[in-house]
């Protein structure tokens, strides 16, 4: 019975590791390129916005990863 908590807990953290909608993203990443003095349409630009999702997806794997560790620890606890 634990460990079927332990892996449901771990399932849902997982499908939560996103917190913002592909449109907030977007805005957010948009609004930080400019603020760092890319102008929308330039080479410079379509970099940084690429920069900022992969950073994104590779944030998302750590959490994902960690949240999995943690879920094995804890059955291999018991």
């Amino acid at each position: 019975m634990i460990k079927i908590i332990v892996i449901y807990v771990i399932v849902m953290a997982l499908s939560g590791c996103s917190t913002m909608s592909p449109q907030e993203a977007a805005a957010q990443d948009d609004t930080t390129c400019q603020g760092y003095g890319v102008k929308p349409g330039t080479d410079g630009y379509v970099l940084c916005r690429m920069q900022l999702t992969q950073d994104r997806h590779e944030d998302d794997e750590q959490r994902r990863a960690n949240l999995v560790a943690v879920g094995q620890t804890m059955m291999e606890q018991r």
